[in-house]
């Protein structure tokens, strides 16, 4: 049956530490915490991190990791009974980079 008159409960919640270095380094840490009621594995924990040097006041480098999660389209989950037993879909991401500046600052 692919229509179904029920109700659910999905929720998320994210915290996040923001950690200044030697007025140079900036560390972010966080964690996301999801709660879907429709699959069988409700909870997921989804950590992430990032840091940032600051070179000089025009040039920085960063670089983050990070676990993401998505929860299954309710289409799937209302198609099968089967598909309860789906996960959330996960992508973990590494991004490194760097920033520059080399507009000249008006006066």
């Amino acid at each position: 049956m692919i229509l179904e008159n029920s109700r659910t409960y999905k929720g998320f919640v994210y915290a996040e530490l923001i950690q200044n270095l030697f007025s140079r380094v900036k560390i972010t840490a966080g964690v996301r915490y999801d709660y879907f009621d429709l699959i069988n594995k409700k909870n997921y924990v989804s950590p992430r991190v990032s840091a940032a040097v600051t070179i000089t006041p025009k040039l920085s480098f960063n670089s983050a990791w990070g676990i993401f999660r998505q929860s299954p389209s309710y289409i799937w989950l209302y198609g099968a009974e089967a598909n309860k037993n789906l996960e959330n879909i996960q992508a973990v991401h590494y991004i490194t980079g760097s920033s520059t500046c080399l507009m000249k600052a008006h006066e």
